[in-house]
């Protein structure tokens, strides 16, 4: 049980990262509603991390991609109120595809970790 708590605590503290980092106004407002594969990839990686942190606590696929997806599309409608970020539709889909990249590599790990373990 108090392992469950952890992982929810850890689960909220992330989505507060998130969120802090997505306060910062761009000092580069050029980069405003582009297609960057840097950028797309730093939002993979970031809610990939999301997905995975969501699915430990949770262990319910559909329940961790839809939370995750759903702060992603909370977080980009925060930064249209954020000087010089924007919207993003291409950083919602980087979201989600990170959202469920990161269930499937918990899945991946632990299946290997188990495998190991029986050897």
């Amino acid at each position: 049980m108090m392992q469950n708590i952890k992982n929810y605590i850890l689960v909220l503290a992330y989505m507060l990262v998130i969120f802090y980092l997505s306060s910062i106004p761009l000092n580069f407002p050029e980069m405003i509603n582009t297609i960057d594969p840097t950028k797309f990839s730093f939002h993979v990686a970031e809610y990939s991390v999301l997905g995975f942190l969501l699915f430990n606590a949770t262990r319910n696929i559909l329940f961790s991609v839809s939370i995750s997806s759903i702060y992603g599309l909370g977080d980009e409608v925060h930064q249209y109120f954020v000087p010089f970020r924007s919207f993003s539709i291409f950083d919602l889909i980087a979201d989600v595809i990170g959202s469920c990249l990161g269930v499937v590599f918990f899945l991946i790990s632990r299946d290997l970790i188990s495998k190991k373990l029986i050897i």
